[in-house]
This record gives structure tokens, sequence and C-alpha cells, in this order.
């Protein structure tokens, strides 16, 4: 046979194998049904049971799958004859026929747990599934639009879809979906901060049944036994989120949240997990010193310890790596592998409420990546990524209408001096980098003007609560919360004429070509100014949320002045929340 006749026939039958690897859905032609047995791999599978699951699926039943049949891909008008159920290798999602909403269950080795149920909620009370519909269905993602309905009639709309190789379920909440309701028994429901404190709301810390939360696009519930984290991101900004709670004291307990909808505008929830994925303790009134916690952190990364009073706020910081490792280590840190704690109390603004409560909560979850987390772990920053295609920093400054027109922050310019410095290019872009270091100047001073904003609405608010009348008790809570926001103001006052002296510092050390010790250490002087302002703006939001909360619960003579309040905050948040006036089940 001529050589040319043997290649032809080795890349013919490489061509078929390599066209045999690839997933059905990636040909052009609709794929035949796979068997009801693959539901191994990271592929997105959609299945019918045939007749209603009788309880929860367990692992046992999702491998067996006794009676079920596989819908083929690209295949959308299926008709179910029992529950829908949709897999990857990290979740299950089912759609029973009688159910309120959709079972989210977490997939890992053998084991199936149903995590939580999510629901749709509207005015008509409680809800059932009235129609199911397949609107995307292939190996890469699969969509189901639901119609839920209650006894008075009201209606429902909310689709939830899948993807490959995923650990988050994308919710789209449709006409009728007023909030989502993710049901689940929580320990502590954490509203994360990246910049300033947490929030953190525990079984039992209130006696009220609903809890409003200061939640501006995340949420944090710690589930399970310190194995399930289940977080919940939306882009659609400030938003009227809820902890669901039953009895008093030991008996407490927190059913999970409601978190306001905007019709057509989605919601991220995700399951993260593992054995000490989270960790929490209680610290008497008058224990002090170290503490060691009986936890060892399962991954390395940014771990976030926050030590809250009954009211919430927390103090937050990072375990350090080492004792002596950084400003945080003072409070917390690990010591091959240990992790101890110092004397970790709540903010200034919980002083009161702690010393009522005699104690405090000590809550430690995984916030973000360091360069040493595995691959295959996963933090909270790694959903908000995922979800919003954005981090936290960029995420602030959109917030703040400065997402795009700003390019150089404290840390772009940072990382762009570094890679110049790498390249031995400083003294050579000496023009270059003084115009960087210009703009870098022009946008601290930007940023400065609008943390001066939040100062001058801190008046308006206050004068607003300067006459209040019966109103006095609410008025006294808000001024509180104020003195946060004052403190934010103020720490930010010098960061200006910081942000001149280390442009000169920058200047005279890329002229005389100083070496890499000194460019590390002016780099942190940098990198500060940003962290710095990212933290005044995330206070200074956090309070007005926490304002807003504070007034959306309030009742009887005092609604008109908490409406007032309640609105002025609401100016000082630029991302426009959901519009309160038609929600989404078309009420007012």
């Amino acid at each position: 046979m001529a050589i040319g006749g043997r290649k032809t026939i080795i890349l013919a039958l490489a061509l078929a194998a390599a066209a045999a690897a690839i997933p059905a859905g990636c040909h052009r032609q609709p794929a035949a049904a796979p068997k009801a047995a693959e539901i191994a791999g990271p592929f997105t599978r959609l299945f019918d049971t045939g007749v209603a699951l009788s309880g929860t699926l367990t692992a046992a039943g999702l491998s067996a799958n006794e009676g079920w049949a596989a819908v083929a891909e690209d295949v959308t008008t299926h008709s179910f004859a029992g529950d829908a159920v949709v897999v990857n290798d990290k979740l299950a999602l089912v759609v029973s026929p009688n159910g309120a909403g959709a079972g989210l269950y977490s997939r890992g080795g053998q084991s199936l747990r149903l995590r939580a149920v999510l629901a749709p909620v509207s005015e008509g009370g409680e809800m059932t599934l009235a129609g199911l519909r397949i609107s995307e269905n292939s190996f890469a993602a699969i969509a189901l639009e639901c119609t839920f309905k209650s006894k008075a009639g009201s209606a429902a709309a909310v689709a939830y879809r899948l993807t490959t190789g995923a650990n988050l379920v994308e919710v789209r909440p449709g006409k009728g979906a007023a909030r989502l309701r993710i049901e689940q028994e929580i320990k502590h429901v954490v509203v994360p901060d990246y910049f300033a404190d947490d929030v953190v709301v525990s079984a039992g810390s209130s006696g009220r049944l609903r809890v409003g939360l200061p939640a501006e696009n995340c949420l944090v519930n710690l589930t399970g036994e310190g194995d399930a984290i289940t977080a919940c991101v939306w882009k659609y900004g400030q938003a009227d989120v809820d902890a669901i709670m039953e009895g008093t004291g030991e008996k407490a307990s927190c059913h999970g949240v409601e978190i306001e909808c905007v019709p057509g505008k989605s919601l991220w929830v995700a399951l993260l997990e593992g054995p000490g994925i989270w960790h929490s303790r209680k610290i008497a009134a008058g224990e002090s010193g170290e503490v060691e916690l009986a936890w060892r952190r399962p991954f390395a990364g940014q771990w976030r310890c926050d030590a809250a009073g009954s009211g919430g706020l927390a103090h937050s910081s990072s375990f350090a790596d080492a004792p002596g490792a950084s400003a945080d280590a003072a409070r917390c840190w690990f010591d091959h592998e240990r992790p101890f704690v110092k004397l970790l109390r709540p903010s200034p603004a919980e002083a009161n409420a702690t010393a009522s409560a005699g104690e405090t909560t000590l809550v430690v979850y995984p916030i973000d990546r360091s360069t040493a987390t595995p691959l295959t772990a996963f933090c909270v920053n790694d959903i908000m990524r995922s979800a919003l295609g954005t981090g936290p920093c960029q995420y602030v400054l959109e917030a703040e209408g400065m997402g795009t027109e700003y390019p150089a922050t404290p840390d772009l310019v940072s990382r762009w001096m570094e890679e110049q410095f790498r390249k031995g290019k400083l003294k050579k872009e000496s023009a270059v980098l003084r115009e960087r270091l210009d703009q870098m100047t022009r946008h601290v001073e930007d940023v400065r003007g609008r943390i001066r904003d939040y100062g001058k609405l801190a008046d308006s608010i206050q004068s607003a609560c300067a006459d209040p009348g019966p109103n006095g008790p609410l008025a006294q809570e808000v001024l509180k919360l104020l003195e946060e926001m004052r403190r934010a103001v103020a720490e930010d006052e010098n960061i200006n004429r910081s942000a001149e002296q280390v442009t000169q510092e920058v200047l005279a050390l890329a002229e005389k070509e100083g070496g890499a010790d000194e460019w590390q250490a002016e780099m942190v002087k940098v990198r500060a100014l940003g962290a710095a302002q990212d933290s005044s703006l995330a206070r200074c939001r956090m309070v007005l949320r926490q304002v807003i909360q504070l007034c959306r619960g309030t009742q009887g003579t005092a609604v008109d002045f908490a409406d007032r309040v309640k609105k002025l905050a609401q100016s000082g948040l630029r991302k426009e929340a959901p519009n309160h006036e038609e929600r989404g089940d078309g009420s007012k």
C-alpha cells in the first residue's frame, strides 16, 4: 500500500475516534436518548422518573433509576409522567408534580443529600406545580420553565437552569414571583462584606419571626454540621431579604430565607460542601485570652472570622497563615494548622447588645481563594465571580457608578507598575508612569468625593431624626447606625494627601531605579490606598442597607417617619433597588 494511502486511512481512523469521543450534544443531528444509568460525569442529563417519587430522592434511587426514562438531548416537547430530574456531577435538581419548588441536592462520591428547596413566593399563599416545560436541553445546559399556582388562584413563573460541571443553579423568576424562598435548616446567615464587617444572624439571636437582612447582592447560609454552605448571589442590587425564624431560646430555628425578586433578573444558588467548610463557637462574656478552635481548615484559602453580638453586626478578620504574618494576625491566625483567636469582640456599635446577650457568636468560613487553594475547592467569592462575572472590588466601583469610567484604581496601577519594573522599563516610561499616577490620584479624589456625599447624607438623615416625637426609639437606633458611617467618612479624610505623597515617592524611586524590596514596600502602600477607600465605601453602603432594613420592619405610628428615613437611605445607594411599586405579582 502506498504511503499516502496509509496516511489517509490513519487520518480517517483518527477522525472517526475523535467523533465517537465527542458528546452527542456537540453533533448537529439530534442525539439519541442516553441510557438512564448514564448519570456520572459533568454533563447535564434530564430524566423523567415515570411516577412521582414517594419521598426524598436517595443516592440508591438515583443510581438505580428504575423505571426512569432519559429525555434525549434537543427534545423540548417531552411530557413528564413523574418527577423531572436534572443532574450533573455536583448537583441534582428535582421538580415534583405536587411540589412547591425545585429540590436542590448535593452529589459527592456515593452520597446524595437534599440541601434546599427553591420555591417562588407570591401573595396568594402556598403554591404547587401547575405546569412544566423544557426550554433548553443539551449536555451543556438544561433549563426547566415552571408555573406554580396557589389555591387562591395566583400564579408564579420561575425557570431553573443547570450547566455542565457547575455547583450553582440559575433561578430566573417570571411574572408573579415576588420572592424566592430558599427552604433549609440554617444555623447562621451571613451577609458578607468583602471590605468591611459582615452581618451574622443566628437562630434565636432575635425575637422576631422575620429578620430583615441588609444584603446587597450576596447571602451565605451556613447549614448542616459544619459541612455545607448555601450561597445566593444576584445582580440587581438592594433587595428586601428576610431570614425566616421560629421559636425562641434553645428551641429557636431558622427555616430559610426569602429574597425579593425582579422578573427576568436571575439569582444563582450554589452549594459548597466538605467537612469543616465552616465552624462556629460561642464565646462567653467573661472568656478572654487566646482560644484554640476545635476545628481544622479543610484547605488553604482566605478564611474569615466573624465575632457577632445579638444585633448581628460582626467584627470581621481574616486568618493569617502564621503568627505575626499580617495585621489581622493579632486577632486570628494559624499556627502549624492550629487555628487561634484572640479576644474577638463585636464592633463598637454592638457593644450594648453583646453585654445584654452575655455572649458572642464566632463564625469561620472561606471567603476567597489564595494562591495555595486547590482547584477542586470553592470559596464564596468564586460563586460571586462565576455568577456576576466580576470580583468584589469591581462590584463596589460599579455600585458607585465608577465601574467603567475609572481604570486607574490603586490596585490596577500597582499591577501595571510591577509589570514595568519586572521589564526594567519604569525609568524609560517616566512620562507614562506620571500620567498613570496622576490618573490614580484623580480617581482617589473622586472616590473621596463620593464618601463625602455619604457624610452629607448622614447629616440629612440625622436632621430627619432631630425631632422624632413618638418615633424616638426608632430614631435612636438610626442615629446609632449612623455613627459607623461617620467613622468611615472621617477615616477617609487623609487618603488624598497619602495618594499625593505616594505618587512622589514612586516617581523618586523610579528615577533612582530602586531595588525589588523598595518597590515591594511601595506597592503595599499603593494598594493600601485602594483598600482603605473600598472599606470606607463598603461600610457606608452597609449602614444604609441596615437603616433600610430597620425602617422596613416598622409598624404603628412610626410608619411615616420610617418611610421618610428609608427613602433618604435608598437615595444613597446609586444602584437602583427593585421597583417596590411594581412587584413580580403585580401588587402595589
